[in-house]
């Protein structure tokens, strides 16, 4: 066959696949948006009000005169 064809005949497969890729790609993100959409449809749940804490006790031996650090309050 004479060269030209092989390249008319390349870039058509090229061009068959390329399309046939992105048109593939496309329903996938269509799908992955409408699974999102519900799967993420489920608001945070909102604050309560209560709290809790803990209190962080000073090591012991701490103090102005000690040269040991003391964690700030």
């Amino acid at each position: 066959m004479n060269p030209r064809v092989y390249r008319i005949v390349f870039l058509v497969i090229a061009l068959a696949l390329t399309v046939g890729v992105f048109s593939l790609w496309g329903e996938f993100g269509r799908a992955l948006g409408a699974y999102m959409a519900v799967a993420y449809k489920d608001e945070p749940p909102k604050p309560t009000g209560v709290v809790t804490m803990s209190i962080v006790q000073p090591k012991p031996g701490c103090g102005k005169d000690k040269k040991e650090q003391c964690p700030k309050p």
